[in-house]
């Protein structure tokens, strides 16, 4: 499964205890809710997904949430806008975690 730690901008690979990869993770904004807007706030999640649709440059979790791929082999490198409420990884680590992740597989926001 894998393990988003909100504070310290890491995302971690694990399978039965074993750690097969850490990796850094950019965050959206969090859009707050305006009487101007016409969408619902976005936030970073906290707790218990699951993944319900996977792309080459990827992944989308249940309520819609996404963990994106960077545009640039570099993820500090990669100046365009996260959307609001979503992640951006590396495209390397995109590329190394895709074949062991699947639908219905958990994601723990914390």
């Amino acid at each position: 499964h894998l393990n988003v730690s909100v504070d310290s901008s890491r995302m971690y690979l694990t399978r039965e205890g074993a750690l097969l990869r850490e990796m850094s993770v950019q965050f959206g904004p969090e859009r707050m809710p305006s009487e101007s807007a016409s969408a619902p706030p976005a936030a970073i999640p906290r707790g218990e997904r699951t993944v319900a649709d996977l792309s080459e440059t990827s992944i989308t979790l249940d309520g819609g949430t996404q963990i994106l791929s960077s545009n640039t082999p570099e993820l500090v490198s990669d100046s365009t806008p996260i959307p609001p409420g979503s992640l951006r990884i590396s495209r390397d680590d995109m590329k190394a975690i895709m074949p062991n992740l699947s639908a219905g597989m958990k994601v723990y926001f914390y």
